[in-house]
């Protein structure tokens, strides 16, 4: 039998390269935060905002389309819809449609 001391389970953690990327890749993201703090503030933004320019643009859109400007209901269906995506790409889930057919 061998008389060699077995090392601890501590010391064989110790040794995994696993262990070793794991740690490394820790303290490059502790690193990151510490030196970019107000980059991951403005990252987390709850706001949707539509602009005078997205509004124009939904006009120009419907204008090219229908060749007459929307009344207000039709244009708080293509804002509505424009908020819709928006509000989905921006917590990155997907669009999903489905058309209603009637009975």
């Amino acid at each position: 039998m061998s008389d060699a001391p077995h090392p601890s389970s501590l010391q064989r953690w110790l040794r995994e390269p696993l262990v070793h990327f794991l740690v490394a890749g820790l303290a490059l993201f502790v690193v990151y935060r510490a030196l970019n703090p107000t980059l991951a503030a403005q990252q987390i933004s709850h706001r949707i905002e539509l602009t005078e320019d997205d509004l124009r643009q939904l006009d120009v859109g419907w204008m090219a389309q229908w060749q007459r400007h929307q009344m207000a209901e039709e244009m708080r269906g293509l804002v509505d819809n424009k908020f819709v995506r928006r509000f989905c790409t921006a917590r990155r889930w997907p669009l999903v449609w489905t058309r209603k057919t009637p009975s």
